[in-house]
């Protein structure tokens, strides 16, 4: 069974490849589930807006991604 998902919101493209991949920051859907945020590998066929291919990823909660974004900001100033 191909569990489903859907990108409610397409944040940022933090990389890509020529290959099609695309790291990216999104607010996805998986099945059922609440949409979380997430940092995720996608692959795209050239000419599409939509993936075909899911990689590897981390989810994040809003919490988490605070956290993350506090430690950037004072990495920076550091």
């Amino acid at each position: 069974m191909k569990l489903e998902y859907k990108i409610i919101q397409k944040i940022v493209n933090l990389s890509s490849s020529e290959s099609g991949w695309v790291k990216q920051l999104n607010k996805v859907k998986w099945g059922d589930n609440p949409e979380k945020l997430e940092i995720r590998l996608w692959h795209y066929v050239e000419g599409s807006d939509t993936p075909d291919k899911a990689g590897k990823g981390i989810t994040l909660t809003e919490s988490e991604l605070d956290k993350l974004k506090e430690y950037c900001a004072q990495s920076i100033k550091d």
